[in-house]
């Protein structure tokens, strides 16, 4: 009891994936899609900012910026419905209705990094340097997109009686867990962790950093880092897709097949 009363507001529960008032709207609004649009124009501020500093060609990212957030968006959607298939196979179509949910975040990162390298291609730009100015709004991106989850109150942690928990409603538990009532948070876990990842990448690109920032190896191995730190997250959720989409796409990382074999 002593240990909770130092937790009073640590208890997680979604108030429901609709914006208030707007449940019966012809096109209802929904946290999640609010949230993606907060972080993509914070997110063109930032990069523009970051691209300045650079000395990159001006209007560079918001030329860029759109095309990216489309082909990323329906990256994460293939790859969720390739994963997903059983709950496809019978009505394919359903496939394109996106805004009943269904993204995941690897296949936007692997669509975003093919669309980045032909991008720069056509505009003969530095495919480092833009990358380098991507990251840190990437990585805020993701800090604030993981509340997304909270409100769908999906890619939740496995049960726990810790004072910080998450309830999950009986329709969104797995049916192994159809009893327990209390998740790790663990979008909290994920969203704290790429707050912390954006300080250090902002950082890193900042005129005093700059020059460290340079080489190669300072890159990857924040890479890694950020993948290493994302599977142990993902380990921790029930969610099958986001746990073996996480090791396959760490194994990549690590210059590793991606095959467990």
């Amino acid at each position: 009891m002593a240990v909770e009363a130092l937790f009073p507001l640590a208890t997680f529960q979604s108030p429901g994936e609709f914006l208030p008032h707007t449940q019966n709207w012809f096109l209802p609004l929904r946290w999640y899609g609010l949230l993606i649009a907060t972080a993509v124009l914070i997110g063109l501020n930032l990069s523009s900012r970051l691209a300045k500093l650079r000395q990159l060609e001006n209007g560079l990212i918001s030329d860029l910026l759109p095309v990216l957030v489309l082909f990323a968006v329906i990256g994460a959607r293939i790859y969720y419905v390739a994963f997903e298939w059983h709950n496809y196979a019978s009505n394919p179509l359903k496939a394109l209705a996106i805004w009943e949910g269904g993204i995941a975040i690897h296949g936007a990162l692997l669509a975003g990094t093919i669309t980045l390298i032909l991008f720069c291609r056509w505009r003969r730009q530095p495919f480092w340097d833009v990358l380098d100015v991507l990251v840190p709004s990437v990585a805020l991106g993701q800090a604030i997109g993981r509340w997304g989850n909270f409100f769908n109150s999906e890619a939740f942690g496995v049960p726990t009686d810790l004072p910080w928990k998450l309830f999950i409603p009986a329709q969104s538990r797995p049916v192994m867990y159809s009893t327990s009532e209390f998740f790790h948070p663990t979008f909290l876990y994920e969203s704290i962790w790429n707050l912390l990842l954006f300080g250090l990448s902002d950082a890193a690109l900042s005129p005093r950093t700059q020059s460290s920032w340079d080489a190669p190896i300072g890159r990857h191995e924040l890479c890694v880092s950020w993948w290493d730190t994302a599977l142990a997250v993902s380990g921790s959720k029930v969610c099958a897709l986001i746990l073996s989409a996480s090791v396959r796409f760490h194994r990549l990382a690590k210059g590793e097949s991606a095959s467990p074999n």
